[in-house]
């Protein structure tokens, strides 16, 4: 009996933290992308939000009263490649997106994109990490109901690596610590040519008027 009710909790908490192995009752096929490939940063992911994954599910769920669409929101669920397993989620939920962006009403600002970092929470929430520069992260979306249940989850997306960290001052290879002494030297020259040119048309002036 004990050993029962141990396995449907497990089950229960399995799917209420929208585990790696989802019911495939709730498996929607739908693409995470990234916002801009241009705005990748060493300790955030922009993502592009999540239009007509809820259009999506609703075409293939036997039940479309589970989530009303102006109600359920989208988490972000993220895996680091190196975590074993271990799962996480942005701090952020969203809004349902509209499905034809063409169309719709001009999005607010947080739901423009999806911020993923600079920090994540672990599931259950016992744990909070940072978006570590040049990591790679597994990135998926979370379907909720208005009443915290989860309904659907996407396919994870390919591995997103962060960009590295900028160098420091400290850590700038000498070649550019040259280059810069160059340009003071090559600015000195050009000053000391200007001012003899100077003076010598000044000479020549002067001369010519005698």
């Amino acid at each position: 009996m004990s050993f029962k009710v141990c396995f449907l909790c497990g089950v229960l908490f399995s799917a209420l933290l929208c585990s790696s192995q989802p019911n495939a009752s709730f498996f929607v096929d739908y693409t995470v992308s990234l916002y801009s490939q241009n705005l990748q940063m060493s300790s955030l992911i922009w993502l592009a939000p999540a239009a007509c994954f809820y259009e999506a599910w609703v075409l293939q769920t036997p039940d479309p009263n589970l989530a009303n669409r102006s109600t359920s929101s989208i988490l972000v669920q993220v895996e680091p490649t190196d975590s074993n397993g271990t799962l996480y989620r942005a701090q952020n939920s969203y809004e349902i997106p509209r499905c034809n962006p063409m169309y719709a009403e001009p999005p607010s600002s947080s739901n423009f994109v999806y911020q993923v970092g600079p920090y994540l929470e672990s599931l259950p929430g016992d744990a909070i990490i940072s978006v570590l520069a040049e990591k790679s992260y597994r990135i998926r979306f979370c379907l909720y109901s208005g009443t915290g249940n989860l309904v659907a989850v996407s396919n994870w997306s390919v591995p997103i690596q962060t960009r590295s960290l900028a160098p420091s001052v400290h850590d700038m290879p000498q070649f550019l610590e040259g280059r810069s002494g160059g340009m003071v030297v090559i600015t000195v020259i050009l000053s000391i040519s200007m001012f003899l040119l100077l003076v010598a048309l000044g000479f020549v002036l002067a001369t010519t008027k005698h």
